[in-house]
């Protein structure tokens, strides 16, 4: 009797795991591409690494490179170029977002348009001086001042240190009840605006509001901190965005300025279209530059801290990610905006 012949034992499981493990590579590279597209966006890990993308592009390069490093590169080598495409999609969709904006100067008093207004995020999660934020408003020239995780004390210090060195400001600030510092949320404001006083709080955890002025033409400005996409707060985090995104454009003029932990990838932008605002940054080019971590390049962060702004109000005349003072690893972000149809924006 002639001997049987028989394959490689466990070829078939093993061109079957090898399908198996492409069709989710192939997935996960497509959720990462176009996440909104296939309805993830608000996915934990999903979330977190759009949020992330030019970190995500580092690590898929590495990948690859170990791939057709080893000694089975000639069986990997279409993996491997399936991981370098995806990295080119991350690297394309920042770029298109846009990546100038780099700490450029201060604009001048002469530089500045009539009627512009400076805005600053800067999240101090709690361990910015006083000193250090009043040299940043008075170095910038801002006029609003959203600042996330901060003390209503310490914001009034930093009225009290502008006010001598001619400054005419003035602070709010809301705490969520038995918060720590990260429920703390402060808002400064130019009384050239107007005098403002608090309107209503946001639908979040953490404290964030509105101010309207009782004096002046000043705006509606809305300070935010919504939670961040951790474990137990997924569910608030996919609804309190898209809340604060939505109610943007209930006040003609409005401006929204905080720490939103969201990149517009996430579903706190999902309408920001029907919203009646913009995001500026994404306006001047400048959404693909990280404000978070600081201990990372720009290009490598997320940018999480945001200004929204009433497009038929306001132009935006530019957008910069500035580094962070001591105390915070969250980076600066400055927005001016000009009135609208003013001819000054870019």
């Amino acid at each position: 009797m002639s001997p049987r012949v028989v394959g490689r034992p466990g070829g078939a499981v093993s061109t079957l795991a090898l399908l198996v493990c492409g069709l989710v590579l192939a997935l996960l590279l497509v959720a990462l591409s176009a996440p909104r597209l296939l309805g993830v966006h608000g996915w934990s890990v999903v979330a977190h690494l759009v949020a992330l993308r030019g970190l995500v592009a580092v690590g898929l390069l590495t990948v690859a490179v170990v791939l057709v490093a080893g000694p089975w590169r000639r069986h990997l080598a279409i993996p491997a170029a399936v991981l370098v495409l995806a990295a080119g999609v991350q690297v394309a969709v920042l770029a298109d977002r846009g990546l100038t904006g780099a700490e450029p100067a201060a604009l001048t008093a002469a530089q500045r348009p009539e009627g512009s207004v400076v805005v600053l995020v800067a999240n101090t999660q709690g361990g910015v001086s006083a000193r250090d934020l009043a040299g940043l408003v008075a170095e910038r020239g801002a006029d609003v001042v959203a600042l996330p995780e901060t003390w209503p004390e310490t914001a009034a210090e930093v009225v009290r240190l502008a006010t001598a060195d001619g400054r005419d400001l003035q602070a709010l600030g809301r705490v969520a009840a038995g918060a720590d510092v990260t429920g703390a949320t402060a808002l400064l404001v130019d009384r050239s605006l107007g005098e403002y006083r608090w309107a209503a709080d946001l639908p979040t955890l953490r404290a964030g509001f509105t101010a309207v002025p009782t004096t002046g033409g000043g705006p509606a400005i809305t300070a935010v901190h919504t939670v961040a996409p951790v474990p137990g707060w997924m569910s608030a985090w996919r609804t309190e965005g898209p809340a604060v995104v939505a109610g943007c454009g209930a006040s003609p003029g409005a401006i929204v300025a905080g720490d939103l932990n969201s990149s517009l990838d996430h579903p706190a932008f999902d309408a920001l279209g029907a919203s009646g605002c913009v995001d500026a940054a994404q306006v001047a080019g400048a959404a693909g530059l990280g404000t978070w971590p600081a201990t990372l390049p720009r290009v490598l962060g997320t940018p999480i801290d945001h200004v929204l702004a009433d497009p038929e109000a306001w132009a935006v005349l530019r957008v910069a990610v500035l580094d962070p003072p001591a105390g915070t690893d969250h980076r600066v972000l400055e927005v001016v905006l000009v009135p609208a149809g003013s001819g000054d924006a870019g």
